[in-house]
């Protein structure tokens, strides 16, 4: 929650620098982008946190198709 904090701080403070995340292309990372991003359902004070003007930088899924399926990591249920 501090680390969302922080980034909404940075963004209210410099409204005209883009605040950019990286994040893996894998349903974890599109989580961890979600959550910085829009506020949470479960919490009643998270639209507070919440940066809705981050930006996705990196690959996204459609970037790997494509590839080799040698190169590429099978998922699993717990990510590793």
């Amino acid at each position: 929650m501090s680390t969302r904090c922080f980034v909404k701080a940075i963004r209210d403070r410099f409204p005209d620098v883009p605040v950019l995340g990286l994040f893996d292309a894998n349903p974890f990372g599109v989580g961890v982008f979600l959550a910085y991003k829009l506020p949470s359902a479960g919490s009643i004070d998270s639209h507070l946190y919440a940066t809705d003007s981050l930006f996705w930088i990196g690959l996204y899924n459609s970037d790997l198709e494509g590839m080799p399926n040698e190169v590429l990591q099978q998922l699993t249920q717990t990510g590793e």
